[in-house]
């Protein structure tokens, strides 16, 4: 009699722990949520000392019938005291639940990158669905919202047009991608500056002399404690990347004895530098090492010759610059 009782009050205990209603945080199906693929970052419009974000993601609209259907980009802005406030305002938007497990892209504004871009990333750093690999851009010029709203077009999603830029530049080198455990690893150390890559709008030519608006790399965003304090243009964020080892190819154009343009490509480069100290002041000499091919030459001149190569090789170490002029 005893067992019976004891297995009874166990039954009894077993059957009130068990539960049908789904906790507030928990397991979706894959249909009821929003895969979110980049991120603008802005300061408020209407809450002083807020943040505005803009999210894009991609869907599949099935509207029409059938199991296929064409794909379209969802943008959707939200405001917030805080990241986390505006990133839970999200959910007062959306009809689906926003992931953050494939976003790709952080792109902050330039005014919200003035005051600070830490306590922004910082959000996503320990977001335990964000992926430290994201990649950071910094918007030069206007707030990261008009990138998420002018550069996309139907055939082209902003987060597929800055996947291209990743991809592309390395054939000019004026920028070099940054991810977000770079940013936060730079954060600790005080012997070190932050850059970052940067984009801008661009006007360009569309079918029918139409107007359209991209985007393109414009060299790095400086920032000293964490706030932006300039910029270095598309040449001198070569110029850094050359600094740095991190100059893949690029164009040189110089001139021939007889002043024709030459364009030198850069197959390969390689940086050392040499500190010394002369009358107790450091100095440092930069050497640099540098094989180009020859690309392209305006006329039908003939340069294959020593005394033509010893006069472009000079040409090209005096410091001539990607565009032909002098630095």
């Amino acid at each position: 009699m005893r067992k019976k009782i004891l297995l009874s009050i166990l039954l009894i205990f077993t059957l009130s722990f068990t539960a049908c209603n789904t906790p507030p945080i928990s397991r979706h199906e894959i249909n009821d949520l929003e895969f979110i693929r980049s991120i603008a970052i802005d300061t408020s419009k209407s809450i002083p000392d807020g943040v505005r974000l803009t999210m894009a993601s991609k869907r599949l609209d099935v509207s029409g019938g059938g199991s296929s259907g064409e794909k379209k980009s969802t943008k959707v802005s939200s405001e917030g005291r805080t990241m986390f406030e505006a990133v839970r305002n999200f959910s007062t938007f959306l009809d689906k639940k926003p992931f953050w497990g494939h976003l790709e892209y952080v792109v902050i504004g330039e005014e919200a990158a003035k005051k600070g871009i830490y306590n922004y990333l910082d959000f996503f750093a320990r977001d335990h669905e964000v992926r430290m690999n994201i990649y950071v851009f910094i918007m030069k010029g206007c707030c990261a919202e008009d990138l998420m709203q002018k550069a996309d077009r139907s055939d082209r999603f902003v987060f597929d047009r800055l996947k291209g830029l990743i991809h592309s530049m390395d054939g000019q080198s004026v920028s070099n991608p940054v991810n977000l455990i770079e940013v936060m690893y730079i954060q600790d150390l005080k012997a070190l500056s932050l850059y970052i890559p940067c984009v801008e709008m661009v006007n360009v030519t569309g079918g029918e002399d139409e107007d359209v608006t991209d985007i393109k790399m414009a060299g790095f965003a400086i920032f000293e404690k964490g706030k932006l304090v300039g910029f270095l243009d598309e040449d001198m964020g070569r110029g850094l990347n050359l600094l740095r080892n991190e100059m893949k190819s690029g164009i040189y154009v110089v001139n021939t004895p007889k002043g024709s343009k030459v364009s030198l490509e850069v197959i390969n480069s390689k940086t050392k530098f040499y500190p010394e100290i002369k009358d107790g002041n450091l100095f440092l000499k930069v050497k640099v090492n540098m094989d180009s091919n020859i690309g392209e030459i305006d006329s039908n001149e003939d340069i294959f010759d020593n005394e033509v190569f010893t006069f472009l090789e000079q040409e090209q170490s005096r410091g001539r610059n990607f565009k032909g002029g002098t630095k």
